[in-house]
């Protein structure tokens, strides 16, 4: 689903991945301490 803006909505999915990219590596992180 492309809006007016399909260069913009691409950035934001792709630091939304990076985000959760880099949950997930702080999840591990913080199991792998306890």
């Amino acid at each position: 689903m492309l809006g007016p803006y399909p260069n913009l909505e691409i950035a934001t999915t792709r630091f939304r991945r990076k985000e959760k990219i880099i949950f997930l590596n702080y999840y591990c992180y913080s199991a792998l301490l306890n």
